[in-house]
């Protein structure tokens, strides 16, 4: 009773109609789903889509249908939507067709051994398979095919000792990793890689990661719901990997190549032409030879030769009958991958035919179906519309690749997965050009096209550089492999130069005066009172050379053209396309390739006008004597120079009032020793006696033979207060010290016109003068004096000479502590740009334990040497080490590649070791102990620098790496 008879199912005049509308071809099923997606948009708006149902038949191009009331609900719907052409005609498909384009014909597939299947899903996706057996119910069969292992496993996906897959750790580089190209077993190869217990033998039969392996084969069971049984149409390069034993030779049970022949039969009697040589090779005339007299559907009249029914015509199927060729024939071949190629033929082989191309000179064999005789010489061509051999083009969004094979109309592509695609020219959204891209190699060495390299891992393949893409990917060329025409893809990381190289610059080698504000040549004023105002330098992020690290411009690399606040112009390298993007998605890029942040190293406000005489304090003027004002001098100042940790000076560092007014002093012979601590300074300066003058001592307003530099008399100018003067330049009070009048005396310790001198008091610092203060000259100011530059005064005291740094303040990228005592290593140490590129450093695991720890803790404590350092440069994917460990768990598994965080640096203990300099000037360099006392060093550096240093700044070296 559940069953409904079929003709109560049949549309009628009270049922929806179907509405034919007319498309672009090849969009037919994306516009469906686009019409899908809208009606799921608009169900709840107040203009719902009126269709009931809409589809498409893949054997009526260029059509879809809707089930609507009306044309109008149907043009509605269609409304916006790009590659329908409403123009052409809404059309009304009666009602005795509509079930008709809804009926699916079912196709009977049979699956027998020797048969071919192609794999649908996961790693082994699209790979020909032979069918070896089927089980009894018929829903699984035995397949042979040859496998995909990666012989450059991950660690994350790498085996421990007990043959069980290791659990996953932070999300690394195997988020990168690609599909491994197709090869035979190889045991040896495999247990090099992963060990001999990975690997089991039994008879000949090898067993890998629960797969079976046989004669180079891997031997598995599939699903039929797993498998592609129409359509497989397998190539004759693809069958002739299977005859073939992992040595190149023909094994002794060739594959059946009569599946493969049948489908040729049927498509041979439409390439039969009148005049073809031909042989009959099935039925009772078999072993005829003769010419194609002519063709009547599936009926083939030839005329025989060389046998006695001479002048006779004999007809036959058209399926018994199949071209002939001897060898010697020049040939043409009509279909294939191969058409348009020319050559002589030099073997038969049943409805085989190998020929040498005239183009190529390498034989091809193709079946003798697709070829025809031929006198002229094909003129084979590597351009198929506006793209040509070795082209880098865009597929989609996501996915790029190179053409390595033209054919008539379409080209086979390598993308940056290492999976080969068929494609068509219209299919490809653009060429690109990578003659501006710039990668990186292992060793830091800047990649260029047709720069010759080697890997370092893996295969150890060697290849010219054809292509870089987002300075990750590299394309090789190496004519000596055959697969994908001799290009294959890796990372560019992985990769090092045949051709020397010098070494990279180090950032420690920089010309860092140029970074220096004081040094840059900035307009320092005029004469004092002259008040000529000046003009500060641009913004000198401008010109800098960044790579964009966010967005959809990710891995471009561009010049900053403009500053606005946050936002950048900047003009990539690639197409010369200005962009404008926030600063947070920018990073400055350095001559070596290395990334460093892009407000490191300059200052950001630009420079405002510089007032010589201004009373007021300006927040922006060089100049200005206000704290905080814009110099080098202020408190504190986020855009200090100076004042970033690590310093380029190492005068930027917080004064200890407790330790002779600075660190390191200018000039030690400055300090005056003080019970009361006055010696330390409380206003934070750079001079030694930029401080209030203590006035049971004579170190700073005195006349010594030796003078100081807070105040000789007459002589050399004091830092530090003075005496008010006339047209002096603005300055404002001090830290915590209230403005004062003009005119009112304000020197530390000294006195104003026709005033009794008075001590400032202490701590504090007293003000600097204000304007027009009754001080008798410019330049012959009494004990202690003002220095006499032809800036103006600030307080605290600075010199703006070429020595002057910002003191206190902090700014850029925190990599170490600048305060003494205070030294913390990060935890991602090995990614600063002065030990990213360097190996040989002595490392031990911690905290690798959790439950998601590292390898489960296992390594915790143990102590290895970097090999090399890999940043990600994003967010997603952690940075890397490779490290091989002294102590490994598993047997020939000593190199493992470890999150950066996870790695401690391992101190020296002993003399005469080689280490490496973690902090101070001497960063990144190598060093040798000389003499060791407790946790005091004292090293000697390649350039013979002595210095003293902790160990916990020093990391041990390998012997190997010294």
């Amino acid at each position: 009773m559940s069953d409904i008879p079929q003709r109560l199912l049949m549309p009628s005049v009270h049922d929806a109609n179907l509405w034919q509308v007319r498309v672009r071809p090849g969009k037919e099923r994306d516009l469906v789903f686009s019409l899908m997606r809208k009606a799921i948009d608009l169900e709840f708006s107040n203009r719902p889509l009126q269709i009931l149902s809409a589809f498409q038949r893949d054997s009526l191009p260029g059509m879809i249908y809707v089930e609507a009331r009306s044309a109008k609900q149907v043009s509605d719907a269609c409304h916006g939507l790009v590659g329908i052409y409403p123009s052409r005609g809404i059309i009304l498909v009666p009602i005795e067709e509509m079930a008709s384009l809804l009926q699916i014909k079912k196709q009977d597939l049979t699956v027998t051994p020797g048969s071919w299947v192609r794999i649908r899903r996961g790693k082994y996706q699209g790979d020909l398979a032979q069918v070896m057996d089927i089980t009894e119910n018929g829903e699984e069969v035995g397949l042979k095919f040859i496998p995909r292992i990666d012989l450059n496993p991950k660690d994350d996906g790498a085996l421990d000792a007990l043959g069980k897959k290791r659990k996953k750790g932070a999300v690394g580089l195997a988020s990168f990793s690609m599909r491994p190209p197709q090869r035979f077993f190889n045991y040896e190869e495999v247990v090099k890689v992963y060990g001999r217990k990975a690997v089991s033998k039994r008879n000949q039969v090898y067993v890998f990661q629960n797969d079976t392996y046989k004669d180079g084969f891997i031997e598995k069971d599939f699903r039929l719901t797993a498998l592609q049984l129409d359509s497989v149409n397998p190539t004759l390069d693809e069958i002739t990997r299977f005859t073939r034993g992992q040595d190149g030779t023909e094994n002794e049970s060739n594959v059946d190549l009569s599946i493969i022949a049948e489908a040729s039969r049927k498509a041979a009697i439409s390439v039969l032409q009148p005049g073809d040589h031909v042989e009959v090779f099935e039925g009772e005339q078999a072993g005829v030879k003769g010419t194609v007299h002519s063709i009547e559907q599936d009926i083939v009249t030839i005329q025989p030769i060389q046998v006695d029914v001479d002048g006779q015509r004999i007809q036959l199927p058209a399926r018994s009958v199949r071209k002939r060729f001897k060898p010697g024939d020049h040939v043409k071949v009509m279909t294939g991958q191969n058409a348009d190629e020319t050559g002589l033929v030099v073997s038969v082989e049943d409805n085989v035919v190998t020929f040498l191309s005239d183009m190529s000179m390498q034989e091809i064999s193709v079946f003798s179906k697709d070829l025809r005789e031929a006198a002229e010489v094909g003129t084979g061509t590597n351009v198929v519309g506006n793209y040509e051999l070795h082209d880098l083009v865009q597929l989609d969004l996501q996915t790029v690749g190179v053409i390595f094979k033209t054919e008539r109309d379409s080209f086979r592509v390598l993308d940056q997965n290492g999976q080969v695609r068929l494609v068509q020219p219209h299919q490809i959204s653009m060429r690109r050009d990578s003659n501006r891209a710039i990668a990186t190699d292992s060793e830091g060495h800047e990649l260029r096209v047709n720069d010759n390299v080697k890997e370092i891992d893996g295969e150890g393949r060697k290849g010219r550089v054809l292509h870089t893409h987002q300075s990750f990917f590299a394309f090789l060329h190496n004519r000596d492999y055959n697969e994908n025409g001799g290009v294959f893809v890796t990372r560019a990381r992985s990769l090092v130069s045949l051709a020397p190289k010098g070494s990279v610059m180090k950032l420690g080698s920089a010309d860092l005066s140029k970074m220096n504000p004081a040094l840059s040549g900035g307009a320092m004023g005029g004469m004092v009172g002259s008040g000529n105002l000046g003009r500060g330098p641009r913004d000198r992020l401008i010109g800098v050379t960044v790579m964009v690290i966010k967005g959809p411009s990710k891995g471009y690399v561009g010049t900053i053209k403009d500053t606005n606040g946050p936002v950048a112009r900047v003009e990539l390298i690639t197409g010369n396309k200005v962009i404008t993007i926030d600063k947070a998605k920018l990073k400055r890029r350095n001559p070596d390739g290395t990334l460093a942040p892009l407000e490191g190293g300059f200052m950001g406000p630009p420079r405002g006008p510089v007032n010589q005489n201004g009373r007021t304090p300006n927040p922006y003027a060089q100049q200005g004597g206000r704290t905080p004002g814009w110099g080098v001098g202020r408190t504190p100042n986020p855009y200090a120079n100076d004042s970033r940790t690590p310093a380029w000076n190492a005068t930027a560092r917080t004064p200890n009032p407790y330790d002779s007014n600075k660190t390191p002093a200018w000039n030690v012979s400055s300090r005056t020793p003080n019970p009361y601590a006055a010696d330390g300074g409380r206003t934070p300066a750079w001079s030694a006696n930029s401080r209030t003058p203590n006035p049971y001592v004579n170190a700073g307003n005195a006349t010594p033979a030796r003078p100081t530099w807070g105040g000789a008399t007459p002589g050399r100018p004091a830092w530090g207060g003075a005496s008010p003067k006339p047209g002096g330049s603005s300055a404002a009070a001090g830290w915590g010290s209230p403005q004062r009048p003009a005119g009112s005396s304000s020197g530390w310790g000294d006195s104003g016109w026709g005033e009794p001198p008075t001590n400032a008091q202490t701590p504090a610092v007293a003000p600097t003068p204000a304007f027009d203060g009754p001080t008798p000259g410019a330049f012959a100011a009494p004990t202690p004096g003002v220095w006499e530059s032809y800036g103006d005064f600030r307080t605290p005291a600075v010199d703006l000479s070429r020595n002057a740094a910002a003191t206190p303040g902090i700014t850029g990228p925190d990599t170490f502590s600048n305060q003494e005592g205070e030294f913390e290593l990060p935890a991602r140490w090995l990614l600063d740009p002065d030990f990213v590129t360097k190996k040989g450093m002595v490392v031990e695991v911690r905290e690798s334990f959790g439950a998601n720890g590292w390898h489960n803790g296992d390594y915790e404590g143990k102590d290895g040497v970097v090999l090399s350092v890999f940043d990600t440069h994003n967010e997603t994917f952690a940075a890397m080490a490779r490290v091989r460990f002294r102590e490994p768990l598993v047997a020939d598994q000593d190199v493992l590649t470890v999150p950066v965080e996870l790695l401690r640096p391992v101190h020296p203990s002993d003399k005469d070791e080689n280490v490496m300099i973690l902090h101070g000037q001497h960063k990144g360099e190598r060093a040798k102990v000389n003499v060791v006392e407790a946790s005091l060093m004292v090293v000697t550096t390649a350039d013979f620098v002595v210095e003293e240093i902790t160990a916990e700044k020093l990391v041990r070296l390998s012997p190997e790496a010294s």
